[in-house]
């Protein structure tokens, strides 16, 4: 992970491949300089290979037809024969290459329509916002980002760190952490990505990052997969420990991190060990069944146990969905109780009207403007004896507001 000094230092790789990227930049607070760090940004592609293997079998089928028929005719058939049959062959040709440009067209126009509507998509799928690990660089990583969005269906943004190939800067944990928050806000601004979309994913060093965005912004779900508990840690010892040279304390900061976190370890890791995936997993308060995977390492996971890793992946978007939509299930429902409890009121006010006379009419005139009784309540103030009334009914419902509610109100 690093050498041990004063402190740790990055190893970036070595002559990373050129690639078409953007950049995004951030300001250091302190010295108020600007820095600009690359981002490539990846959207499932979908590619008809059917129509490509049949374009392949007309083209080959029509070279084939026309040479062999010709050497046939020629020696079977009288000369307007063959000079029909030649005029004949050329129509034919001259009909398939219309066919095979009207195609083309088609084609052309069916990608430009696809590309539409994966712009339209994109703000309807989770987006990952990837750290990678130390030694590595975003333009090594664009092959395997483009599988992964097209495999789980969503759009993934790499970022690289300062310090590394093709930016500015010095490589340090602050500048890391700027480094994470600027391509944290690039999809927000430049994408126009909501927050509930976002999910975070790191890898190795990248859970450092990973985890102090899941700690200071809002996002969907967080995914460690071969995770260090620290720096220090990884390089001597899962007990050792000494913060004043450390970095990327992840052990320390796990407690924060709240929203659903997947956590992806190898059992035969040499680099981090298992125990480091295993104590981050059990010191994370909101963790959804993890993944440990017999015989992977550090840096094999997403390749060669490929089937394993997207499948637990699908099924932790999948956990995500169902618990969305369930969730809006039941604050419909929650909504619905509440205006049904605030007809209640209404009506067992309207019974009391002897006792309760300016209570009735302060329902009636005022519950239409809102849409929920807490909000009712919470603006209007409403007289003690109605709700003193309703909170001794037998009516069950009105036990659904809490007490301090009903304090306040009353």
């Amino acid at each position: 992970m690093g050498q041990i000094t004063n402190q740790l230092t990055f190893q970036p790789p070595q002559n990373p491949p050129q690639l078409p990227k953007t950049n995004c930049e951030f300001v250091k607070t302190k010295t108020k300089k600007k820095y600009q760090i690359p981002v490539i940004w990846f959207t499932p592609q979908t590619i008809d290979f059917d129509e490509q293997e049949i374009d392949n079998l007309e083209n080959t089928n029509i070279d084939i037809d026309t040479n062999t028929n010709i050497d046939i005719n020629i020696k079977s058939k009288s000369r307007d024969d063959i000079t029909d049959s030649w005029n004949k062959k050329e129509k034919k040709i001259k009909k398939e290459k219309e066919k095979k440009i009207k195609k083309e067209k088609e084609k052309e126009i069916k990608k430009k329509e696809e590309k539409k509507l994966n712009e339209l998509d994109i703000h309807n799928r989770f987006t990952f916002i990837f750290s990678h690990g130390n030694a590595e660089s975003i333009t090594f990583l664009d092959k395997w980002a483009q599988i992964f969005s097209n495999r789980t269906n969503s759009n993934i943004l790499l970022y690289e760190y300062c310090g590394y190939p093709f930016t500015e800067g010095i490589s340090t944990e602050e500048n890391t952490y700027l480094s994470a928050e600027a391509a944290y806000d690039y999809i927000i601004e430049k994408k126009g990505i909501k927050e509930n979309q976002i999910i975070l994913f790191g890898h190795s060093l990248g859970t450092g990052p990973t985890i102090h965005l899941a700690m200071n912004k809002k996002c969907r779900a967080v995914v460690l997969m071969s995770s260090i508990l620290s720096c220090v840690r990884t390089v001597v010892s899962p007990k050792f420990s000494c913060n004043s040279i450390d970095m990327f304390v992840n052990i320390d900061k796990a407690q924060f991190v709240k929203q659903p976190t997947l956590v992806i370890h190898g059992v035969d890791d040499q680099i981090a060990d298992f125990s480091h995936g295993k104590k981050l997993y059990e010191s994370l308060p909101n963790t959804v069944k993890p993944l440990w995977i017999e015989g992977a390492g550090h840096n094999n996971i997403q390749d060669d146990f490929a089937d394993i890793f997207y499948k637990r992946i699908l099924k932790f978007l999948e956990d995500l969905l169902n618990y969305s939509e369930n969730q809006n299930q039941i604050e419909n429902q929650n909504q619905k109780e509440n205006m049904d409890l605030l007809l209640n009121i209404n009506s067992f006010s309207n019974s009391n009207s002897n006792s309760n006379s300016n209570s009735n009419s302060i329902c009636e005139q005022k519950s239409s403007n809102f849409s929920t009784l807490s909000d009712f309540l919470q603006e209007n103030k409403p007289q003690k004896g109605i709700f003193s009334a309703c909170k001794r009914s037998t009516h069950t419902r009105f036990f659904k507001l809490d007490d301090k509610l009903w304090e306040d109100c009353i």
